[in-house]
């Protein structure tokens, strides 16, 4: 019996790969070369198995593309080319148009880039707009602007993001993190109802009145999803680079949305600026729900019963804030 001893081999469909120390060479005599270990061994089995290979594919390094994403052994990293990504945001006068196979091609890599990036999802939301309730093929689809500017930043973003580093905890108790904040929207009120948040440990309170020129097709679930992002964007002014925030909100629709990093196209522009504010800070989020009667006091502060709020937090301070303007986006009338 042959052992071929190859340690930490992994494959995916036709494509093998493994890690080895540098030091660990071994020479294949068919093609000249010295190979990783592990990688010699796996030539020399498909020799005996009489499965054919090419030398031009036997690559190795410290950087390496594997199945599509570019591993960096050196500062334990992984992203994703963004060449793909660059062909759709070229500008033509008379405009570009791709058939539905090429679109689907697109949403097939920017998942695949989604891998890496979980938090660029937002990104597509157009994309899936443009090909709603088309089925052919060859059918040709205009590329918008609103397209573009999607994929031009999600371009950037894969350029200039340093991707997923492999020895980065992404995930924590709600109650290891460095901030708390508790969430809350109403649509009445005094009659003009309004958005509120609220910071337990630094005993503060934030409240705005719902904007003006929204679409009123809109329900609640967009004034609380922009009241969820815009406590993020307040975080952001007071945790450090790295931090971990933790919101809660007593609608699971937020959660779904800020979870999952998909809703409706009207939605988009929050998660987007959203995404902005976590890519810009490194901040790892976590969006919970909470019980409403554990959720009182944000519930007084959007209802503009101040006097409740107060009952509940004696000395709590109560601060107007502003909602970020670019995540009203499709919603402005």
């Amino acid at each position: 019996m042959v052992v071929y001893l190859i340690p930490f081999l992994f494959a995916y469909m036709d494509d093998f790969h493994s890690a080895q120390c540098a030091s660990e060479m071994q020479y294949y005599e068919p093609y000249k070369h010295w190979f990783p270990r592990n990688q010699a061994r796996l030539l020399v089995l498909w020799d005996a198995l009489g499965i054919p290979h090419s030398e031009d594919k036997q690559v190795f390094g410290v950087e390496l593309v594997v199945i599509g994403f570019l591993v960096d052994s050196r500062r334990m990293c992984i992203t994703i080319p963004d060449e793909p990504l660059r062909r759709w945001t070229a500008k033509s006068k008379h405009g570009i148009r791709r058939t539905l196979r090429e679109w689907q091609a697109l949403a097939g890599y920017s998942n695949w880039v989604f891998n890496v990036f979980l938090l660029l999802k937002p990104a597509l939301c157009n994309v899936y707009a443009k090909m709603e309730g088309k089925d052919r093929a060859d059918t040709l689809i205009f590329v918008n602007e609103a397209v573009r500017n999607d994929l031009t930043s999600l371009a950037d973003r894969v350029e200039s993001n340093d991707g997923i580093f492999l020895i980065k905890s992404v995930d924590f108790h709600p109650d290891d993190a460095n901030l708390l904040i508790f969430c809350e929207a109403s649509t009445h009120g005094d009659g003009r109802g309004g958005m509120g948040f609220y910071l337990p440990a630094l005993g503060l309170g934030f409240q705005a009145a719902l904007p003006e020129g929204i679409d009123p097709s809109l329900k609640i679930f967009f004034y609380e999803a922009l009241c969820v992002c815009a406590a993020l964007h307040h975080a952001a002014t007071l945790l450090p680079k790295g931090a971990r925030l933790t919101i809660y909100t007593d609608s699971s629709n937020m959660v779904s949305i800020f979870n999952s990093l998909k809703a409706l196209l009207a939605y988009n522009g929050i998660l987007k600026s959203a995404v902005d504010v976590l890519l810009a800070h490194d901040i790892d989020l976590r969006v919970l729900h909470v019980a409403g009667k554990l959720n009182s006091v944000a519930d007084a502060i959007s209802r503009w019963r101040n006097d409740i709020a107060l009952a509940l937090v004696p000395g709590l301070a109560i601060h107007p804030f502003t909602p970020p303007r670019d995540a009203l986006g499709a919603a402005q009338l």
